[in-house]
């Protein structure tokens, strides 16, 4: 405010009603004073009023009384404006009014971050062996998946929910994506015909299985210790729509801790 000086006098109200702020304005000059307030506030402790216009006179007394809440008000004296707050009259008015708001968006904050956005994980078994060990826990990028749609390359980890067992969130790696011929043979995995070199996996399969062609919108996906894994090979492909993000960071153990990336595959021939 460029002519006028604001000073403050802060009083505590009787009851619930929150704190009322007496102001003193001094003019510089015989000017009018426009007053306005947003927010929890009024120039009358009976009823809302917003406005107040005074007189040009050297100094004016004005009272400012909460409306039964605490909080931030904003007061504009001929169009300066000015932040003043409100703090509780009780202890039951400030967890009514400011703890419990704080901490349900809080709680909103961290659902939608959990839904859409990071989520930690757990890994209870030794299928994801030598990559991710049990006992490990990881936090887990969800929103280029969920938000974006962005689909997973081959090689890349990723977390879903279980075709069959939907309220489970289990943990492999994309080895066929839709559209592939996939097919094991002598221990090493065959995509569309040609031999891909794994780094990751803990042992090579002693089983043979397929050629099966992934269908349109699913993925085939297996464990990196590819003899102890429940994966494609047993339930079947897993469609695009129970895909929930991809490992990007293991944080416990802290000896295990380490950042996750998608291995380049290339073909042998």
């Amino acid at each position: 405010m460029s002519k006028q000086q604001v000073s403050f006098d802060r009083q505590k109200a009787p009851a619930r009603s929150g704190s009322r702020i007496e102001l003193a304005f001094v003019s510089a000059e015989d000017s009018p004073l426009s007053l306005q307030l947003s927010g929890p506030a009024s120039f009358s402790d009976s009823r809302a009023v917003r406005r107040l216009e005074l007189d040009a006179a050297s100094q004016h007394n004005v009272p400012i009384h909460s409306l039964g809440r605490p909080g931030k008000v904003i007061l504009r004296i001929n169009g300066n404006r000015h932040i003043l707050r409100f703090e509780p009259a009780s202890l039951l008015q400030g967890l009514v009014h400011e703890w419990l708001p704080t901490l349900g968006m809080s709680m909103v904050l961290a659902l939608v971050l959990r839904s859409f956005a990071f989520a930690s994980y757990y890994v209870p078994s030794q299928s994801m062996e030598s990559t991710l060990h049990p006992g490990d826990k990881f936090i887990a990028e969800k929103f280029s998946t969920k938000v974006l749609n962005r689909t997973p390359e081959r090689g890349e980890i990723v977390i879903f929910h279980h075709p069959e067992h939907q309220a489970e969130t289990w943990v492999k790696r994309v080895i066929g994506l839709p559209g592939d011929l996939v097919e094991i043979r002598n221990g090493r995995v065959w995509i569309n015909n040609r031999l891909i070199e794994e780094d990751y996996i803990k042992e090579a399969p002693i089983n043979d299985y397929g050629p099966v062609s992934v269908p349109p919108g699913n993925y085939f996906v297996m464990g990196d210790n590819r003899n102890n894994s429940l994966d494609s090979r047993f339930w079947g492909y897993l469609p695009e729509q129970y895909l929930e993000g991809s490992p990007v960071l293991v944080f416990w153990p802290p000896q295990n801790a380490r950042a996750l990336h998608t291995p380049q595959q290339s073909n042998e021939q």
